[in-house]
């Protein structure tokens, strides 16, 4: 039994100097420039960029300074995160899948999922444990804020083998206590607060069908549904649905020249309807 016993610890301690040495190799080795230059040349709208990328010793890849810039977006000029931090989902890796997990945070909140192959399918799972600041991650264009909270729930599969229409799942996102300025906007200076906002609904074949909207506010409620798709030809995003505004009178003081659009629009019994 000594000579066993012996003999398992001499494994243990090679197998864990073997993966030291190789973690150590992986972190020196790691083509970081090639991540870079990867990341910038991503086929999505709009320009990606990340300012280093690290991979250390616990087999974790760092990315610091994360940014997307969006084109033609009227509200969101980028979408930056601080640091990302991709790892190995270990408990779906020891059982043979090919698992990652990847985590950010901000003010302490943290913002997590994970990525999972499953045959030719991506699935990716990503939630808020607790409301993250606004307007955090997005930067938006000079001369607009936004405060509140907001949670995300969202799960989603990507079929690797379609080029196209190969997305589906679901998502929820809920907003609190908002509060938005926009001081140039076309109707003049905008001041709008919402207690609460939910959007939420399906994702099959790449159409995200937005089922539901609803914002409450002390002067204003906004409410309906729509549907987001990317044109096929074009590659642009598409956007139709229906929004009702019910404007409440204080509306009239806080935000008149937005009232007095909103009452130009068409109505019926769940508000003034508009249609785009």
């Amino acid at each position: 039994m000594k000579r066993w016993g012996a003999w398992i610890k001499a494994g243990a301690i090679f197998l864990v100097v073997f993966l030291l040495v190789l973690s150590l190799s992986l972190a020196w080795l790691f083509p970081s420039r090639l991540v870079k230059r990867w990341v910038s040349t991503l086929d999505i709208p709009g320009e990606t960029s990340v300012s280093s990328v690290r991979f250390d010793p616990l087999m974790r890849l760092k990315l610091e300074g994360v940014a997307w810039r969006l084109d033609k977006n009227p509200f969101v000029d980028s979408v930056i995160l601080k640091k990302v931090v991709i790892r190995p989902l270990w408990s779906k890796v020891i059982t043979g899948k090919k698992a990652i997990y990847i985590a950010t945070s901000v003010s302490g909140t943290p913002i997590y999922g994970a990525l999972q192959m499953v045959k030719s399918r991506l699935q990716l799972s990503i939630t808020t444990t607790k409301g993250v600041d606004f307007p955090f991650p997005m930067h938006l264009h000079k001369g607009m804020t936004l405060e509140g909270t907001w949670q995300l729930k969202a799960d989603l599969s990507v079929d690797t083998a379609k080029d196209r229409g190969g997305i589906s799942g679901s998502s929820l996102f809920e907003a609190k206590k908002l509060h938005f300025r926009w001081a140039g906007s076309p109707l003049g200076p905008l001041n709008l607060s919402f207690v609460m906002g939910t959007v939420g609904g399906s994702i099959d074949r790449s159409v995200f069908d937005i089922s539901k909207i609803d914002f409450r506010g002390s002067d204003l409620d906004v409410g309906g549904a729509a549907t987001m798709w990317i044109d096929s030809i074009t590659g642009c995003l598409r956007l139709n649905g229906t929004l009702y505004f019910r404007p409440k009178i204080g509306l009239a003081t806080s935000n008149s020249r937005l009232d007095a659009a909103i009452r130009l629009l068409p109505k019926d019994t769940r508000g003034y309807r508009l249609a785009f």
